[in-house]
């Protein structure tokens, strides 16, 4: 008797401790813990989704996350529709299994299978629809920002890599409506990612073939020119910037930390986005992420100059505070007059000039088509026009996107050199108008057709001049470029993700913004030049 009492004893007591074992852990799971800060009781959040036939608990860990837009709503597309992985499961290492691009979804490598899907009754998302202006999915990823196919042909030619001046190379293959184009070749064998067994891996993140060059200007430009594409991020500092769609529809800080209220998310670990939320009214501080060296017309634009290092202006007795990235020193000069009057980048660039057109180009002029002219006339010719003719007109449905007023059937536009119109640029009661679509601003036009004056001028028409020629303010001038490659040493290919031999590094002599020198330009018009890019090239060996 007292033996059966002894071993119930010890049974009773086993199941108890059991149960407290349980109760601790299922009390520590991290969703709880997670949900435990609020003031409502911790409970698994599930979600159907009706249009995609799927259920997600997502909601659980990722507690008061922001929507990411008005356009997804939570309701209709939940998590897992964008972003993939194992919605059902409550563990992390489970749950973010089979991520699509990691923590962005928007990435040019799956954005195919994200942005560009179709839910299962067929309807489509950023992609397949008869409207390019609805396809951004199809069309960014061939964009010239995304393949910089432009860069890699300037820099290519130039260095005598390859003798057309049409593009050969993109920083991913990509196939365009009109040609394609193979990915950007790496240096030499060596040069090559290796495989978890360790031997060379040529090919590109997508599995195309790499080809080797032997070309210097194709390891530069892996190495010192790739960051700042669509197919690459900056986790942090002032050139922050997700890749794909997130480079410019999700705003960063320069630490690239979330300030939102996913208390799932760190908010002391960069690579993220401020808060998650999808922007597409966006502004010109946006743009200055990637467009602050090169051509350097981001600075330019809002009336910033990168200067030599000395770090003048000091402040308080000490270098100038003011930094780009790579912790350049700048200058504050006067900006453009555009700028000066509340406009934004994106008020005279149109859709298809950032997201593309679908085809593969060799360079920004062939991508670019916004003109002086299309919204000020020349000295004989007025601008453009388009009447929105229905309510089917695409250009409607894109107005809703930004802050302008809505468009209606019957109101007419001004088009761009190309004939694309500019749904923020409308007559009214007689008058020109550019409504900014980051802030609904509306700024008077004024039409230089007809108009007595300089413009007048046998030597300036615009037949002759750019209209930037005499009306820019000063431009950045880059002088004695000097670019070394240290052959026994290893610098990140930022494209592979992995150390390669050869290490560049860049110096310069001066750097200006005097009046800037006169030249003919493509269009064989008097145009402003900006001195930059004439490299002088070491190759250092071990000795």
């Amino acid at each position: 008797m007292f033996r059966r009492s002894h071993l119930l004893l010890i049974t009773l007591s086993a199941l108890f401790l059991t149960f407290l074992a349980v109760q601790y852990r299922e009390n520590r799971l991290p969703w709880k813990k997670i949900q435990g800060i609020s003031r409502t009781a911790p409970r698994v959040r599930e979600i159907y989704l009706p249009q995609w036939k799927t259920r997600e608990r997502c909601l659980t860990c990722h507690f008061g996350i922001e929507e990411i837009s008005s356009s997804h709503p939570i309701a209709v597309f939940g998590c897992t529709v964008c972003h993939g992985g194992n919605g059902l499961a409550l563990d992390k290492e489970l749950a973010h299994q089979n991520l699509l691009g990691g923590s962005n979804p928007s990435d040019f490598r799956v954005v195919h299978l994200t942005c560009g899907r179709r839910a299962p009754d067929g309807s489509r998302c950023h992609a397949g629809h008869p409207e390019m202006e609805k396809n951004p999915a199809q069309t960014s990823p061939r964009s010239l920002m995304a393949t910089m196919a432009g860069v890699i042909t300037g820099l290519r030619y130039t260095w005598g890599a390859q003798e057309q001046t049409e593009a050969l190379y993109g920083s991913l293959g990509v196939e365009g409506e009109n040609k394609p184009i193979a990915t950007i070749p790496v240096f030499d064998r060596f040069s090559f990612r290796l495989d978890p067994r360790g031997k060379p891996l040529p090919q590109d993140d997508r599995g195309r073939p790499i080809q080797t060059s032997g070309q210097l200007a194709d390891d530069h430009w892996r190495k010192f020119c790739s960051r700042c594409h669509l197919y690459s991020r900056r986790e942090s500092g002032p050139s922050a910037h997700g890749g794909g769609c997130a480079s410019c529809h999700v705003s960063r800080n320069t630490r690239g930390t979330y300030e939102g209220k996913d208390r799932a998310l760190s908010p002391n670990k960069p690579g993220y986005g401020r808060i998650h939320r999808l922007q597409t009214a966006i502004d010109s501080s946006q743009c200055l992420r990637c467009h602050n060296r090169s051509g350097r017309i981001g600075l330019t634009y809002t009336g910033l100059m990168e200067s030599d290092q000395y770090g003048t202006p000091y402040q308080a007795g000490n270098l100038n505070a003011a930094r780009l990235s790579g912790d350049r020193f700048v200058l504050h000069l006067t900006p453009d007059i555009h700028f000066e009057k509340g406009m934004h980048c994106i008020d005279c660039h149109l859709a298809r000039e950032i997201m593309g057109d679908g085809k593969v180009h060799s360079r920004m002029t062939q991508q670019v088509e916004v003109r002086c002219q299309d919204c000020h006339g020349t000295e004989k010719t007025p601008p453009r026009t388009y009447t929105v003719a229905s309510e089917k007109d695409p250009l409607i449905w894109a107005a809703a996107f930004t802050r302008i007023p809505p468009l209606k059937p019957g109101e007419t536009l001004l088009v761009s050199s190309q004939g694309q119109p500019f749904p923020n640029i409308r007559r009214e009661k007689g008058d020109w108008v550019l409504y900014g679509k980051v802030d609904g601003r509306r700024h008077p036009l004024k039409i230089n057709t007809g108009r007595p004056g300089v413009h007048a001028f046998p030597g300036h028409r615009s037949s002759r001049f750019e209209c930037f020629g005499c009306h820019s303010r000063w431009a950045p001038q880059c002088y004695g470029c000097h670019d070394y490659r240290r052959a026994h040493e290893k610098q990140t290919d930022v494209m592979q993700r992995t150390d390669t031999p050869g290490l560049w590094q860049e110096t310069r002599d001066y750097y200006r913004f005097e009046d800037p020198p006169l030249g003919i330009n493509h269009r064989s018009k008097v145009s402003p030049f900006m001195p930059g890019c004439q490299v002088l090239l070491t190759q250092l060996g071990p000795d």
